[in-house]
């Protein structure tokens, strides 16, 4: 991040999003999948410990297990922003006409 010039980084690594770029995605995909105006998005993930359940492919049990997640604290002015690009990228792409396609591509027989 570099906070003094107003940016936040969007990756981890330079190849994994960084949990701001994931509550952004997330963003997305709600407001693609419900139609939903994410703007109006009151939620910002919190740090906590999440109860996870898996079963065991070999004996059939039960696994549980408990995960803490710590999300950078996200102001609610960034999670504005964060709603306000995710709102106005899925409107940009929803008006982009059907005769242009967001990546070119052909089908071969």
């Amino acid at each position: 991040e570099d906070t003094a010039a107003g940016r936040m980084r969007l990756n981890r690594d330079g190849f994994h999003a960084s949990f701001a770029a994931r509550y952004l995605a997330g963003l997305v995909w709600v407001e693609v999948l419900t139609g939903a105006d994410v703007r109006n998005c009151t939620y910002i993930p919190p740090e906590g410990t999440w109860q996870l359940s898996a079963i065991d492919s070999v004996t059939g049990d039960t696994l549980n297990y408990k995960v803490t997640v710590k999300f950078p604290e996200l102001t609610e002015a960034e999670a504005d922003v964060f709603q306000d690009i995710a709102h106005q990228a899925v409107k940009n792409f929803k008006t982009r006409g059907l005769d242009d396609p967001l990546i070119p591509f052909t089908f071969d027989k």
